[in-house]
C-alpha cells in the first residue's frame, strides 16, 4: 500500500474568507493545533450576529413573569423571535440582579414562548458591535412596571437559572443566593422562529421588588 504524505505547516497562518485547499496546522513536535485563536464570540460579534437585551430596574416582578403564568399576561422582560424571521436565536449568556425587596422563594427558571403568534413587541434590542449597523431580527418587550405581551402564549418552564431568590429580606435589600448572577447558558436554549425566552420568578413576591435582567445570543441562519 503506498504511503499519503500529510502536508502541515508550522506557524501562524493567515488566510482570506472563501473554499481553499491546504493543510492542518501543526506545531513543532508534531501535534495538531486546535486552540482558539480568538475569543469565543469573536468573529460573530464582529460579523454583527452578536446581540443583547436589559432591563435595567424593573419595578416589581409582572403577573406573566411567573412559572405558571397565563398567556397574554404583563411582563417586565421577553425576547420574542418572530415567524418568518429566518433566524434562529441562540442564548449565550444571561444576567439577573437583585436591587431590594422581598423576592417569591425559589429558583429563578429560564422559560420559553412556544408558537408565538401574537403582537411583536416593537423593542430592538442593543448589538454588540460597536458603531455597526448590523439590526437583530429579535424583539424585546422591556417594562419596568410590566407591560402585556399581546397574543402571546402561557409561558413553559424550562429549567432553573443560576438564581436561587430568598424570601428573608435583609436591612434594604433581599439577598440573591446564588453569586455571581451571572450565567453562561452557551447555547443549549435555541429559540426559532415563532418562540420567545423570558425568566420566570416562582411568584411576584411581596413590596418593592426591584431587579435587573438581560441576556446575550447569537442569529444564526434558520434553518
Amino acid at each position: 500500500m503506498a504511503s499519503v504524505e500529510l502536508e502541515q505547516i508550522v506557524g501562524i497562518a493567515n488566510r482570506a474568507d472563501g473554499i481553499v485547499d491546504g493543510p492542518l496546522r501543526t506545531g513543532r513536535q508534531g501535534s495538531l493545533i486546535v486552540a482558539f485563536g480568538h475569543s469565543k464570540y469573536e468573529e460573530a460579534t464582529y460579523r454583527g450576529q452578536v446581540f443583547s437585551a436589559i432591563v435595567n430596574g424593573a419595578t416589581a416582578v409582572a403577573v406573566g413573569q411567573v412559572v405558571g403564568g397565563a398567556a397574554a399576561a404583563a411582563v417586565n422582560f421577553a425576547l420574542v423571535n418572530p415567524s418568518g424571521s429566518g433566524v434562529v436565536l441562540i442564548l449565550t449568556k444571561a444576567l439577573l440582579a437583585m436591587h431590594s425587596g422581598t423576592p417569591a422563594a425559589g429558583p429563578v427558571c429560564h422559560g420559553l414562548l412556544v408558537g408565538f403568534t401574537g403582537t411583536i413587541p416593537t423593542t430592538v434590542p442593543t448589538g454588540n458591535l460597536a458603531g455597526g449597523s448590523s439590526s437583530p431580527k429579535a424583539r424585546a418587550q422591556i417594562s419596568a412596571g410590566g407591560a402585556a405581551l399581546t397574543g402571546g402564549p402561557a409561558p413553559v418552564n424550562l429549567r432553573p437559572g443560576n438564581w436561587t431568590a430568598s424570601a428573608i429580606a435583609t436591612p434594604g435589600a433581599a439577598v440573591l443566593g446564588i453569586q455571581p448572577t451571572l450565567e453562561l447558558i452557551e447555547g443549549d436554549i435555541a429559540c426559532p422562529p415563532g418562540t420567545g425566552y423570558l425568566p420566570l420568578w416562582q411568584g411576584v413576591g411581596g413590596a418593592a421588588v426591584t431587579w435587573t435582567f438581560g441576556c446575550t445570543w447569537e442569529e444564526v441562519a434558520y434553518p
